[in-house]
Order: structure tokens, then C-alpha cells, then sequence
């Protein structure tokens, strides 16, 4: 397993840390361990969706305090990934991809940067995902998830269930392998004919320590077996 994720969203709650996350991680020593920038639940009420933050001072002071408090517990640092949003907050005054950037800077956590949940994000919301993708610090990219998305009705969601669009393959290794260093390429769904590619790209400098070995992660398949 190269990454963990998906803590009952308990990272960015007021609620105490769970001493249980630390026992599993001891347990099954994940390579990488990761949770959403999202929110899941309020009043008592939980939530089935990955829910977008405001994007303000106050919510960026909020997350860097409790992912400091969580990296300080598990003793390690984690990933944190982008979402992919059908909603935005009106109130908001910071740009996601600059809040994700910032968020990685204050708390000394690092990214997982999923390129489908950008495209998903910028069509329904009609901001520039390559722009997005500049304004992301490549030291701070750990894994790269790549997925399909439904596009039958008013707006794209992210769902997993079909093949890689160009549309999310294409702006990697242009815009990012040739600077990366090792990072997990986790292709989720349907295989795209680029996998190989993008894999190959994201494998320079191999023997970097964070360069993790999983059954699932495209750097880990040999090209020969993707399509």
C-alpha cells in the first residue's frame, strides 16, 4: 500500500485526533498517508461528499493548525489532496490553487495532487487548469492521481469510472514530470494509453528515498504493461 487516506475526515474537525490513526499506520506502515482538503460534516450531521472549504485567512490558519497537529502526532509528514468541487463559497478571497500551495508552505505537509479533480473543478467553476497546475510547488508533489469523469450532465463529476481523458493526461508531463522529482503516479479507473508515459517521466531520480514501491501506482508497472 503506498497510500493511506480517508480518516473518517476527521483531520480539518476541532475534534481530538484519534490515537486509533497512529495504531493502523504502526500496523500496515503505508508508504504515504493522506487525507482531502475537505470538510464532511457539521452540527452532528455527516455528510456523504468531499465538500470544498472556503477558501479564506481563517480557514487556511484553521487547516495549517490542525495538519501540524496531526503530522506532530503520527510523527511523519502527510499528503494533502485537492477535491473536486460543484460548489463554490461566495465569501471565499483566496484562489484554490494558491490556498493548496500556501497550505503546503505553513504546515510542512505535502501534496497529492490530483490533475482530474483540477479539470472537474475548472470546468464547473471556469478558472484555467494549467494555471492551476503552474502555481503548484513541484518540491512539494509527492503523488499524482489521474482518473475519469461523467460528463452526461450539467457539469462534470469525478467519478472514477471511465478512461483518463486526454484532457487530464496531456498537462502532466508537459507541465510537470520534466521538473518533478520521484513521485507515485496512481491511476484510478480505466488505464489511458499515456499512463506509460507519464509514468516513465515521473520516475527521474529513482533513488530519492520518497520514491515508494505500491501494486496500484503507475511508476511500479512496468511500461510494457500498460497499453
Amino acid at each position: 500500500m503506498a497510500s493511506g487516506w480517508g480518516w473518517a475526515r476527521r483531520l480539518l474537525w476541532i475534534a481530538p485526533i484519534s490515537t486509533s490513526l497512529a495504531r493502523l499506520i504502526d500496523r500496515y506502515e503505508p508508504g504515504l498517508v493522506s487525507e482531502h482538503l475537505c470538510w464532511g460534516a457539521a452540527g452532528g450531521r455527516h455528510l456523504n461528499d468531499l465538500l470544498p472549504l472556503p477558501y479564506t485567512e481563517e480557514a487556511l490558519a484553521h487547516v495549517c493548525g490542525r495538519i501540524e497537529q496531526v503530522q506532530t502526532h503520527l510523527g511523519r509528514q502527510i499528503l494533502i489532496e485537492n477535491v473536486s468541487s460543484y460548489l463554490q463559497f461566495r465569501h471565499s478571497t483566496i484562489p484554490e490553487w494558491e490556498f493548496l500551495a500556501e497550505v503546503a508552505a505553513r504546515s510542512g505537509c505535502a501534496i497529492l495532487l490530483d490533475v482530474n479533480n483540477i479539470h472537474v473543478s475548472a470546468v464547473n467553476h471556469r478558472f484555467d487548469a494549467l494555471a492551476y497546475l503552474a502555481a503548484i510547488p513541484a518540491a512539494a508533489v509527492q503523488e499524482i492521481h489521474l482518473a475519469g469523469f461523467d460528463a452526461s450532465g450539467p457539469c462534470l463529476i469525478d467519478t472514477h469510472g471511465t478512461a483518463v481523458a486526454d484532457q487530464v493526461s496531456d498537462p502532466v508531463p508537459g507541465s510537470y514530470c520534466t521538473s518533478w522529482g520521484p513521485a507515485d503516479v496512481d491511476r484510478v479507473g480505466h488505464r489511458h494509453p499515456a499512463a506509460g508515459r507519464i509514468a516513465r517521466r515521473g520516475r527521474k531520480g529513482d533513488a530519492d528515498p520518497r520514491a515508494r514501491a505500491c501494486c496500484r501506482c503507475l511508476t511500479c508497472r512496468p511500461p510494457s504493461r500498460v497499453p
